[in-house]
């Protein structure tokens, strides 16, 4: 996994490339209903949780949060390594459900504070 995140951001390998992988890897991606965050919690454990290489959150209290339409609208992914496959989803699967994003849906809101793309017209 380290190998491929320093060729991915362009950088020089350090050590050569394995001729077989010695494990599997997974990135799974974290997104909410549409609304304004109210509490993030839970990253710092889900990044302590065996297997989980890389844990991101782009969105904290006050953030709107659009409807999923595009990579764009994800607020969060989990990268885990592990020995097989299963093993790495199901690590980033604990990983995603440690992370707690408390949302008040759009259409809780009072038209004027609803994020842009869902204000009556």
């Amino acid at each position: 996994v380290r190998a491929f995140w320093t060729l991915m951001k362009g950088e020089p390998l350090t050590a050569p490339l394995p001729e077989k992988a010695p494990g599997a890897a997974a990135i799974r991606f974290l997104h909410t209903g549409a609304g304004v965050v109210e509490d993030v919690s839970g990253v710092d454990e889900a990044r302590a949780l065996p297997g989980v290489q890389a844990c991101s959150v782009t969105v904290g209290p006050g953030a709107e949060v659009r409807e999923l339409r595009s990579s764009w609208d994800r607020v969060g992914s989990v990268v885990t390594e592990a020995r097989t496959g299963a093993e790495a989803v199901a690590a980033a699967r604990r990983a995603l459900d440690t992370i707690q994003i408390k949302v008040r849906p759009a259409q809780d809101l009072p038209a004027q504070d609803r994020p842009a793309q869902d204000r009556p017209a």
